[in-house]
């Protein structure tokens, strides 16, 4: 198999996420001598990359064997200019972009905490993460998460099958706890007997509390030193003017980006580690500690009793009289700093990358069935009868490579066919002949029309009906697309995909149904027919739906307003075809403007939401900000998200 992974994100200075990806990426090449990679990174990432890789003697695809290619990106949508070099797309890193679902997907999202704590966060970051988060839950094949507790998290926020959901634990870093001396520190000396506090200064580190210890303690006479290690970052707790404000300087010392072998000297010869965190979806520290026989304190969370056991003292996050206790329980108890110390060693020992690195594989075969039996065995189930019409809009010029994008698909159970009002080339004629094409003549109802693909269905027995205008072409996948979505959610009236929107040979945007982080909703580009699908007998039970869909010219766009407000819609959220603008006149785009088809709603109330100027021309500056440096994007985005709201 041929996997694409988005490294994207991938910076030097990031948290967790960094060694989760290289600790992941190591174990699969050493573990994995099937698949084949392409790597898809940003320049800050290359490094790491090409670290790991030569630790495996891989090449960068510079080799023809070379088993890994890595290709260095400035945009995430440069990604689909690559889109038929992999067969499953990768997002380990909170992310997968750009949106190529006509494949098996697989997302690894570490945590929300956005959900749980929004004062963490900018607007903008905050409106970003309510929108991105739950679009990666609902539309990769398989979500990855790193705890039983993240798990339950995403399907209380998200309403997300927990079937679709697969934990795979974080593991310690392999150059950190692997090697076998002490260390090495190039630094001060440090004071013996210190805490040590490995964090990036995310405010849900709660480096205060530790601060509000190391004051009341110091005021007492007996506060122990104590170590941070950790990037400072933009927005973040400022811990260095802290200490300094606080007169601490003397009690702690702030370390930055250091490399393994003083990492490790920090964890061999600490007291012990403390983790006063807020909130976490794993907390590798406490079992990176735990591998190097350091006694644990940290926060009384859900997911550190799941991660880490009873092997260390626990304490609330909000109360530092409480942490002041433990640490004078530890200070005053060799026999159980010994004990915790013991147990927690052997306890990580539980935790590593090649066990992780191997259920990985395993989701990446298991995702191939999921993406096209949903949770149903291959083959246990009958799949659905599915018909679609082609409407003939150039007199049947264009119709070979339409019926061949159908055929390709290999889908045992459907019905084609093709609405002629004139006559057809004898060539064309015997092409849809030999491929089984049902041509009729048009009828009393409009070719496309509600009325037309209902008699159709009826005719066929269909399960599921739509069309396709000529020239269009569906992906090999759709039909399969289609059919996962009807066995996963059988009763639904409406199925709507998704489309790549292309001018010729120059591809344009995805067209589909957005919703937003702060609870809007819109169709982001044109309502293609070959995006919407529908359920004949779900509908014959839904008259107030059948009204919608014959009272109006744009029958499909009032189809789906209706379906969604009533609960009759599934967002399928996969990429069902390659749709040319030019397919759509611009009459017809003229008429979808006029009812509604480029507005926002709110999600809610579903009626239609005025907005500013700004953000109706967001999708436009988006493209065009693409030859900016990366951190002028980020500025960027940042000021626009304050002046369009």
């Amino acid at each position: 198999m041929r996997i694409g992974i988005n490294a994207f994100p991938l910076r030097t200075d990031g948290g967790g996420a960094r060694y989760v990806f290289a600790g992941l990426l190591d174990a699969l090449l050493r573990i994995d001598q099937t698949n084949r990679y392409i790597i898809f990174a940003h320049l800050e990432g290359l490094r790491l990359i090409h670290q790991i890789l030569a630790a495996h003697g891989e090449t960068s695809g510079l080799t023809p064997d070379s088993r890994v290619r890595v290709v260095r990106v400035v945009d995430e949508g440069q990604i689909y200019g690559f889109r038929n070099e992999f067969d499953l797309y990768f997002g380990p890193l909170n992310n997968l972009n750009p949106r190529i679902y006509d494949r098996p997907t697989v997302a690894i999202l570490h945590d929300i905490q956005e959900q749980y704590l929004p004062e963490n966060f900018a607007k903008p970051e905050l409106i970003g993460r309510y929108e991105v988060y739950p679009d990666i839950c609902r539309s990769a094949t398989t979500v990855v998460t790193v705890s039983e507790f993240c798990k339950r998290t995403f399907v209380e926020k998200f309403d997300i099958d927990p079937r679709k959901i697969e934990v795979v634990p974080n593991a310690p870093q392999p150059a950190l706890v692997h090697a076998e001396d002490e260390g090495r520190w190039s630094g001060q000396p440090l004071p013996a007997g210190y805490l040590f506090y490995p964090a990036n200064s995310y405010k849900h580190k709660n480096h205060q509390l530790l601060l509000d210890v190391a004051e009341r303690m110091k005021a007492g006479g007996d506060c122990p030193p104590i170590v941070f290690s950790g990037f400072e970052l933009p927005g973040g707790y400022p811990l260095r003017k802290e200490i300094a404000a606080r007169g601490l300087q003397e009690v702690c010392r702030v370390f930055t980006d250091l490399p393994v072998q003083e990492l490790r000297y920090l964890y061999r010869h600490a007291f012990a580690t403390v983790l006063p965190t807020t909130f976490e979806g794993f907390c590798m520290p406490a079992v990176e500690a735990m591998a190097f026989h350091c006694p644990v304190i940290c926060s009384d969370l859900p997911v550190l009793h799941e991660v880490i056991g009873d092997d260390a003292l626990f304490f609330n996050p909000r109360e530092p009289d409480e942490l002041i206790v433990q640490i004078r329980r530890l200070q005053q108890d060799p026999q159980l700093r010994q004990k915790l110390a013991d147990a927690g060693q052997s306890h990580a020992a539980n935790f590593g990358w090649d066990q992780s690195a191997q259920r990985i594989l395993d989701i990446f075969k298991q995702a191939r069935d999921r993406f096209a039996w949903g949770y149903h065995q291959p083959g246990a189930v009958k799949r659905p009868r599915i018909g679609v019409s082609i409407r003939l809009i150039h007199g049947g010029a264009n119709v070979v490579r339409t019926v061949e994008s159908l055929l390709v698909s290999g889908y045992p159970d459907l019905v084609i066919r093709c609405v002629i009002e004139s006559d057809l080339r004898p060539d064309t004629q015997a092409f849809l002949t030999s491929a089984d094409v049902i041509c009729e003549q048009a009828g009393a109802d409009a070719p496309g029309s509600y009325a037309d693909l209902e008699a159709f269905a009826d005719r066929h027995n269909l399960q599921l009906v739509g069309e396709i205008l000529e020239g269009n072409q569906f992906k090999s996948t759709a039909m399969t697309s289609l059919a996962a979505g009807h066995l996963v959610e059988p009763d639904k009236a409406v199925y709507l995909g998704e489309c790549m929107q292309w001018r010729g040979d120059h591809f344009l945007n995805i067209c589909r149904m957005r919703l937003t982080g702060d609870q809007l909703w819109k169709m982001e580009g044109y309502l293609y027919p070959e995006t919407l699908f529908f359920n004949p007998a779900a509908m014959r039970e839904w008259p107030q739906g059948v009204q919608r869909a014959t009272d109006g010219l744009e029958w499909r766009w009032e189809l789906v307003r209706e379906a969604r407000y009533r609960g009759k819609l599934m967002m399928l959220r996969r990429t069902l075809a390659d749709c040319d603008q030019s397919t759509i006149s611009a009459q017809a785009n003229k008429q979808a403007s006029r009812a509604g088809m480029f507005d926002y709603y709110n999600a809610a109330s579903e009626r239609s939401v005025k907005i500013r100027l700004m953000r109706r021309v967001e999708p436009v500056i988006k493209r065009a900000a693409r030859v900016l440096p990366l951190k002028w994007q980020d500025a960027g985005t940042r000021l626009w998200y304050h002046l369009a709201r």
